[in-house]
């Protein structure tokens, strides 16, 4: 609708006359409807012109965007960069206000810093100025003690007054002590230096050598019966090695790495043996398991230390089932006590029974414990083991029924073994008389000066005889000191005054005669004086210490239970030898035995290697009641420690060897180590040669060659040649290295002892051809000289042939299941 503005209401910009829309009005009064309207125009226009393919134009797709819009993207982007800028300078104001805080409180602790030095260094100041006063303050001290003791000394001079004594001088004054070092005649055996050290077995190779893999188990027998001999017979007391094998019916085996062959190899005991000597070892061992048997079995109680036998050899032939009492015991217990090994079901060797036989779920629970306290009650897995059972009663050695009848030949040579090595261990662990004995050993007032060890051997045996002579004398020069200085100590003086102390006052008068016999000597002649003088200084030792150097190592049985008495040399980079011989602590009328202190035993063994004891001599001293047998064992020790540090199993493997077993294979031994010690020398002379000189492994008389030779393995310039042909000895000395010179020492010394050693074992391989069915003692020595004596071969040769036959008759008769 139109309207007419008139002349008064007219609105500026209108003229007169001018017509306007009611819309235009509306929309002037209102933005927004003028900007719709706007639109509309634009939209219109848009429309007009929007065919225009007759001008040969395309029409564009792109949408207008209104200036409203525009507007307010710019306003939006305005206040965004304004709140930013604002924000940034938020953050610019917050880290200079940061940075000046900082700075503030770096400043202030500067001026702390500066402030503590300057303390310290006035504490510094202030503690030097006090030192140098301190300092000077003791020289003044000093000084005035020095003028002073100046002063003493011209009057003591002058008045000959007692002076000061000085620290030196009142150590001097003072008892040496005695504990810092070990006086027995016993030392520990420790194992620490194989550690480091790797043993070659091809260094020892000989043609004697032969390896035992029983020989553990054997030195095991006779260490129980050596220490426990009260519980066991005469006849057991003598066994030798040589008797373990040939009653158990055991062989040695000879090395790959020698390779030779033998007469015997292949041959039973009984082919080369007299069938008497067989079936009297063989008796002795059923004598040893029936012993063992009862010593086990016997719940008396009785602490008699008394020497009586459990067993005889005369009850033997008794009664038929004479073991079957005693074996229903040991059947019913022994899977308590503890089955051997080999007498299970599962291979050891194959199998690790630390690890488990299945599981129930393939991965353990690692969750967390409910109550951290008690982890037991959470099982991370379900575990079945093995279960290492006994073999079954129809495999079982120990389920044989002849054992009952015949006793350990019953079983095959290892189970024989086995069976002993049990029993012993049994009778170890649960035999009343065995644990009474063990308690009165280990229950003395007293231990061995060098604490408690796994073992121990002889001094001279791994020192050497001139060292252990050598710390005999400095323990005499140290104990006279020690009484000496005691002497002169005023109490000591006031006591001796009164009368008192008369064991002390003896000590000082022997003392001072032993005094006035070395005054006289050099040094060489004085230590002789010395170890002659032996029971002398021995009175003086009382009070002082219970063992000295030259004391019999096997006297005091507080060394009992863990000494090795078979030991005779340790050998670094090279092993342990063994020489295992009976009678050590048994109470027989024995005379003659090696197991005692080192002057007996040189005085013994110059006595057999000068000729002033033989075998008459050996068999007036009741020689007979030891074994005439003997075995020379190396063990590996070395291989045996590395192997066991690292776990690896030992089933199959063999550390034990034999070096000789006779007289003969002795002495072969004693100049083959002519090669480990020196390099061989070259052949004899020309006068030598011409002799006709014959090897030692040869058919001579091995004492006539010792003879002939003057002891020239005592002389340590000089070395017993070998003359061997066989290519498969080792004769390449050890080697050069710096660290193989405590080895050529050491061998040198176990070759001594053995040379002179010698001519004992070769008397008691006399003594049991000469006289192997005499009673020992010198009545019956006479007697059998007086008896006449027949000189007709054929005679003799029909009673050996009787004694043969009944012999054989009575070996088939007796162990026809051992023969198979």
């Amino acid at each position: 609708m139109e309207l007419e503005l008139k002349s008064g209401g007219a609105k500026p910009g209108l003229t007169e006359g001018s017509t306007v829309n009611n819309q235009e009005i509306d929309s002037a009064h209102h933005p927004a409807k003028l900007n719709e309207s706007i639109e509309d125009v634009s939209k219109e226009s848009i429309s007009a012109v929007s065919d225009l393919s007759s001008f040969g134009l395309r029409r564009s797709k792109r949408v207008p965007v209104t200036k409203s819009k525009l507007e307010k993207e710019a306003e939006e982007a305005e206040e965004a960069a304004a709140r930013a800028k604002s924000e940034r300078r938020k953050l610019a104001f917050a880290k200079a206000k940061a940075e000046a805080k900082a700075k503030a409180k770096a400043l202030e602790k500067e001026k702390k810093m500066v402030a503590l030095k300057k303390e310290k260094e006035k504490e510094r100041l202030r503690k030097k100025k006090l030192r140098e006063k301190e300092k000077e303050k003791e020289k003044l001290i000093n000084q005035k003690k020095a003028n002073v003791l100046k002063a003493n000394a011209l009057k003591a001079k002058s008045s000959s007054a007692t002076t000061t004594l000085t620290k030196a001088q009142e150590q001097a004054e003072q008892e040496p002590p005695l504990t810092n070092d070990n006086w027995s005649p016993n030392m520990p055996l420790l194992s620490t230096a194989y550690k480091t050290q790797q043993s070659i077995i091809s260094r020892l190779k000989n043609p004697n050598m032969r390896t035992l893999p029983y020989a553990g188990d054997i030195m095991k027998f006779m260490s129980f019966i050596n220490k426990f001999y009260i519980f066991f017979d005469m006849d057991l007391l003598n066994l030798s090695f040589i008797d373990f094998e040939i009653g158990l019916d055991l062989y040695p085996v000879i090395p790959q790495e020698v390779g030779l062959d033998t007469m015997n190899k292949g041959s039973l005991y009984q082919d080369y043996i007299p069938v008497k000597e067989v079936i009297s070892c063989q008796d002795k061992m059923n004598l040893l398991f029936l012993t063992l048997l009862r010593l086990l079995v016997n719940k008396e109680s009785a602490k008699s230390r008394e020497h009586k036998p459990l067993a005889s050899i005369d009850e033997l032939t008794s009664s038929k089932k004479l073991y079957s009492k005693y074996l229903l015991n040991v059947r019913e217990n022994a899977k308590e006590w503890g089955y051997p090994s080999e007498w299970r079901s599962l291979p050891l060797d194959k199998i690790d029974l630390s690890k488990p036989k299945s599981q129930m779920f393939k991965e353990n629970d690692k969750s967390d414990y409910v109550d951290p306290k008690i982890p037991e009650i959470l099982t991370e897995n379900i575990f079945e083991w093995h279960k290492n059972l006994p073999l079954t009663n129809e495999s079982d050695p120990l389920q044989n029924s002849d054992l009952d009848k015949i006793g350990i030949l019953a079983l095959a040579p290892d189970d024989r073994v086995i069976l002993l090595r049990s029993l012993i261990n049994w009778c170890s662990s649960y035999s009343i008389k065995v644990h009474n004995e063990i308690h009165y050993l280990s229950h003395f007032k007293k231990d061995p000066t060098f604490g408690i060890q796994t073992q121990h051997v002889p001094r001279y045996f791994v020192e050497g005889p001139n060292v252990t002579y050598a710390k005999y004398i400095k323990l005499c020069e140290m104990v006279q000191k020690r009484l000496e200085v005691r002497s002169k100590k005023k109490y000591i003086k006031k006591l001796l005054a009164e009368g008192k102390k008369e064991d002390f006052s003896a000590k000082m008068k022997l003392l001072k005669e032993l005094k006035d016999q070395l005054n006289s000597l050099n040094k060489q002649e004085k230590e002789k004086s010395m170890i002659e003088n032996y029971n002398d200084w021995t009175k003086l030792f009382e009070g002082e210490l219970p063992d000295n150097p030259l004391s019999n190592p096997f006297e005091d049985e507080l060394y009992k239970l863990r000494s090795h008495e078979f030991f005779i040399g340790r050998i670094p980079h090279i092993g342990d030898f063994y020489m295992p011989r009976l009678h050590t602590y048994s109470d027989s009328p024995v005379t003659v035995s090696t197991y005692t202190d080192l002057r007996a035993l040189e005085d013994i063994l110059n006595k057999y290697s000068s000729g002033e004891a033989d075998v008459q001599y050996l068999f007036e001293n009741y020689g007979q009641l030891m074994s005439p047998s003997f075995k020379l064992l190396y063990h590996d020790t070395p291989s045996m420690i590395h192997d066991v540090a690292k776990g690896i199993k030992s089933k199959g493997k063999v550390y034990w060897y034999e070096m000789c077993s006779d007289a003969e294979s002795l002495l072969y031994f004693i100049s083959y180590l002519d090669y480990k010690i020196t390099p061989p020398k070259e052949k004899g002379s020309k006068k030598k040669k011409e002799e006709g000189e014959t090897s030692i492994s040869g058919t001579h008389d091995d004492a006539k060659l010792l003879e002939e030779e003057g002891n020239d393995s005592l002389d340590p310039n000089e070395s017993m040649e070998i003359e061997v042909t066989d290519p498969t000895i080792n004769k390449k000395p050890l080697p050069k290295e710096y660290r193989f010179n405590a080895s050529r020492l050491k061998l040198k010394m176990m070759q001594d002892f053995l040379s002179r050693f010698y001519y004992i074992l070769k008397s008691f391989e006399t003594l049991r051809v000469q006289y192997a069915d005499m009673k020992p003692g010198k009545r019956t020595l006479r007697r059998v000289q007086r008896r006449n004596i027949t000189y007709n071969d054929s005679d003799l040769d029909n009673e050996s042939e009787e004694e043969e036959n009944n012999d054989v008759e009575e070996y088939g008769r007796r162990s026809k299941r051992a023969r198979t």
